[in-house]
């Protein structure tokens, strides 16, 4: 089998890139910083795109961005702290005429509120109940085991029903 041509990779760009928009901002909370890790995630896909599966292509392109704002995240110069309550300074600039991939009013919500939970959770929801993956599959994406897979994930769901104020949790002590 011939490895794809430069053509089927604009092709495969040109599909993925609004899905891989959302994640990435899902993840991270930040159109700007979203745009880049895609382009650097596809970067990285096209000069490997000779050992790519075509019919493994999103997934392969989907791993290397979440590594990528994983491993990102891990800089000293990412890290920062919003000192404000002010939702609107957190909420994602539009803009002229580039509606595609950007989430409709309640996502928003939904990915405002990722923002509580840790880097480690934020992934496995992201990839777990945004891109709907299996434990097995979150696991092989993150590089972790299973377990660490769902022990995130229960963490960020107990994490969620606290920040959403559920009223179950309420007389729950843990």
């Amino acid at each position: 089998m011939s490895p794809p041509g430069v053509e089927s990779f604009e092709e495969f760009a040109s599909f993925a890139i609004p899905r891989l928009r959302r994640v990435a901002f899902a993840y991270c909370q930040d159109w700007h910083h979203a745009d880049d890790a895609v382009q650097g995630a596809l970067e990285r896909v096209f000069a490997a795109w000779s050992r790519v599966r075509p019919g493994d292509a999103y997934g392969y392109t989907r791993t290397t961005l979440i590594r990528l704002l994983v491993s990102e995240g891990r800089r000293a110069w990412r890290r920062h702290e919003v000192t404000t309550d002010d939702v609107a300074l957190h909420e994602p600039t539009r803009r002229h005429g580039d509606d595609d991939g950007d989430p409709a009013h309640g996502e928003q919500e939904l990915f405002a509120v990722l923002a509580g939970l840790s880097d480690g959770q934020r992934a496995v929801v992201v990839l777990r109940y945004v891109e709907n993956l299996s434990v097995a599959e979150t696991a092989g994406v993150l590089g972790c085991g299973e377990g660490n897979v769902k022990s995130q994930a229960h963490a960020a769901r107990r994490r969620l029903r606290a920040l959403l104020g559920d009223p179950s949790t309420r007389g729950a002590q843990r």
